[in-house]
């Protein structure tokens, strides 16, 4: 007969209440925990003190660099026009000068090279019969690329086309100074909302001072 013997020794024991295991029928071990001599710490509160002016004067001065942003642009875009505008009026007044002088029905005259460059530099829109043209496109569709030998009727679409591009201008040029009159006015509010939040905490400072 083959005895089997039990070399594992006894069954752990097992404490279910806390599942620690201990060998041979001992005690577990005691869990792990903090020293009883160990000082009991707390996570300190921060407290911070928030002051609503000082709030509002960074929102304000936010609002018054927004604004200081816009009115660069706007000021850009507007002197943008304005030279358009100005050189656009110039140029028409150059042609009218040569149109005004072209009294014979036959007459013939050259496009100045300084008005082709205009109209080239600043894509004038001249209009036709087949519809928008910039100068090089109209010139070529009336047979005179070169800009030379045009007649009174092509001229003057020439000449239509600046004056119509310097009044555009012009009228954008207005909008735009409303635009930055509306943001220059609220830059000036911004600055004085901000001087008024100063003098508040200002004027909170000194009546602690005097209660000492």
């Amino acid at each position: 007969m083959t005895t089997i013997s039990n070399n594992f020794g006894p069954p752990p024991y097992v404490d279910y209440d806390t599942n620690v295991y201990g060998q041979n029928g001992n005690s577990p071990a005691p869990a792990p925990g903090p020293s009883p001599s160990a000082p009991v710490t707390h996570n300190p509160v921060i407290y911070q003190v928030v002051n609503p002016l000082l709030i509002m004067i960074n929102t304000m001065m936010h609002f018054v660099n927004l604004n200081a942003t816009w009115i660069l642009t706007v000021s850009q875009q507007m002197d943008q026009q304005n030279k358009l505008a100005e050189g656009a009026k110039e140029q028409a007044a150059n042609l009218d000068g040569i149109i005004t002088n072209m009294t014979d029905a036959n007459a013939k005259q050259d496009v100045p090279p300084d008005v082709l460059q205009f109209c080239r530099d600043n894509n004038i829109v001249i209009q036709t019969d087949k519809g928008p043209m910039n100068i090089d496109d109209y010139l070529k569709s009336i047979g005179h690329p070169d800009g030379k030998g045009l007649d009174k009727e092509q001229m003057t679409r020439i000449q239509s086309a600046l004056s119509a591009t310097a009044d555009q201008a012009s009228n954008l040029s207005a909008q735009y100074q409303l635009k930055m009159q509306q943001y220059m006015s609220n830059y000036n509010n911004g600055i004085s909302q901000i001087s008024s939040f100063i003098k508040a905490i200002s004027d909170a400072v000194s009546g602690v001072i005097r209660n000492f």
